[in-house]
């Protein structure tokens, strides 16, 4: 299969059933947040993040070797099964350990035993992370998106049952539990793995995995202290609200990056590093998810009171006031997540090391001097400081050859013209819509003038860059005809 093929194959699977799990998952949020509380929701989030900074050193990390992998002939899959199984046992270990640490303080004892149950989710990932990893190698996407969609199923039915029958935080902690589970049975049904002695057959996912914990490292370190921080300034419940913004503006805005880059890497690591192929593809990759990512972020920041008070209810006011600010913020990680995965699938593991420890660091300090000065700052400052870490990743990723600077002006120049134009017909409609116009019909006006004010300036401003882009996308030569683009 060519780079394209696959990667047009990747995008339909990947793209396609990820934006269903994510109706899916918006609808399943509908409905928590109207019965759980802030509260619950700090709670969860602390422990996952703690989960997410021990789980740097799981095979989650070190599996992920076999995706930068040629030839997918030559992994040596005993050998990840005998790391997995090594690295995670002694993760669930830890887990237990410092879920009883925490118990001892009295600011974070409450994430003490949703942090102890989840510690299951290390047993779960040692099968999961394998059978996910052995079909994106192969580039099995019906059968790794499905395994993923009956996950993801299973667990909002279960987090909304647990949720309607007065279980409280523990809704979040069972629907966090369930997602691997498909993938686990899989494995264990379909593969026989067998334990492999000494180190020598592991050394390539342990050089790599080793290059890999300092990043993760860093990034977890900087969120765990984010978090702890705002608990330990405030409670809970502001940890709930400052989540319940970067959730909402995350998958508006922020999730294309990640999304896309997630279906596509398996197929961007075939082209050879810094070569020509490669910088088209990062060239096409980027453009796509830019072109996406700015005017979702620019319409969430325009209609911030209508889509929280619609989605949200009436226990979250306090979300109106950072959406924009966090619109903002997560389209920067996520254009920024992007590049940093084209900056890996380049081989640029020593680049990508100085971006996590710039970022990293940074965020530290950030997080400690911002935060106790309210939210509302801290979020401006992340906002300017994920600017700053893209600006630092494409300026790697140019230097090493990953990209040229062609595809980095028709990838941001574009969308941020279609995002001002889009700004000026809310604007102008927002003023023209009649007194007694409901907030979801004034949402509906809104949103139809902001989307067409978008597709204008793209198909009449950048027609060139359009056509190559439904080229290369599942689809996109019907949508190029209707266009009429040559």
């Amino acid at each position: 299969m060519s780079i394209r093929a696959a990667a047009r194959s990747a995008l339909l699977w990947g793209v396609g059933f990820t934006s269903l799990r994510d109706v899916l998952q918006f609808f399943s949020m509908l409905i928590l947040v109207r019965i759980l509380t802030p509260h619950d929701y700090g709670r969860v989030a602390l422990a996952q993040t703690l989960i997410g900074l021990l789980s740097i050193l799981s095979i989650k990390t070190f599996v992920a070797n076999a995706l930068q992998a040629r030839d997918p002939a030559r992994i040596d899959w005993d050998a990840q099964f005998t790391l997995a199984l090594t690295v995670n046992l002694a993760m669930f270990a830890a887990t237990l350990a410092a879920a009883g640490v925490l118990s001892l303080i009295p600011s974070y004892g409450e994430a003490a035993l949703p942090l102890a149950v989840l510690s299951v989710v290390f047993l779960i990932e040692i099968p999961a992370n394998l059978r996910g990893t052995q079909l994106q190698v192969t580039h099995n996407w019906p059968r790794y998106q499905i395994l993923l969609m009956v996950g993801i199923v299973a667990g909002n039915v279960l987090a909304i049952l647990i949720a309607l029958t007065g279980g409280g935080y523990w809704a979040l902690v069972a629907g966090a539990m369930t997602t691997g589970v498909p993938m686990a049975v899989d494995f264990v049904m379909g593969s026989h793995p067998r334990l492999v002695r000494g180190w020598d057959r592991q050394k390539g996912a342990l050089t790599f995995g080793a290059s890999r914990v300092a990043s993760a490292g860093i990034n977890s370190s900087r969120q765990t202290i984010e978090q702890m921080t705002l608990v330990g300034t405030s409670d809970f419940a502001a940890l709930g609200i400052f989540t319940r913004s970067i959730g909402l503006a995350t998958l508006a805005a922020g999730r294309v990056g990640g999304l896309v880059m997630a279906a596509l890497y398996p197929a961007i690591t075939r082209a050879e590093a810094s070569s020509a192929q490669f910088r088209r593809v990062a060239a096409v990759s980027l453009r796509g998810i830019v072109w996406v990512t700015i005017p979702s972020a620019a319409f969430l920041a325009l209609t911030a009171p209508e889509l929280v008070h619609l989605l949200y209810g009436p226990k979250w006011p306090d979300v109106i006031q950072l959406l924009p600010l966090a619109a903002g913020q997560t389209a920067a990680v996520g254009i920024g997540s992007a590049c940093y995965g084209l900056l890996l699938a380049n081989q640029n593991l020593k680049a990508c090391l100085v971006v996590d420890v710039v970022s990293g660091s940074s965020g530290i300090v950030l997080a400690l001097l911002v935060i106790p000065l309210g939210l509302n700052i801290y979020l401006a400052a992340l906002l300017c400081h994920g600017l700053v870490v893209l600006t630092l990743i494409l300026f790697q990723l140019r230097r090493h050859g990953g990209i040229d600077a062609a595809g980095i002006f028709h990838a941001i120049l574009p969308p941020l013209a279609a995002a001002a134009a889009g700004a000026a017909a809310v604007t102008l409609v927002t003023h023209s819509l009649p007194m007694g116009v409901g907030s979801l019909a004034g949402l509906a006006v809104k949103a139809a003038s902001f989307t067409l004010a978008v597709l204008a300036v793209f198909r009449f401003g950048a027609a060139r860059q359009l056509s190559e882009l439904l080229e290369a996308a599942p689809g996109g030569r019907r949508l190029s005809h209707m266009l009429r683009l040559a």
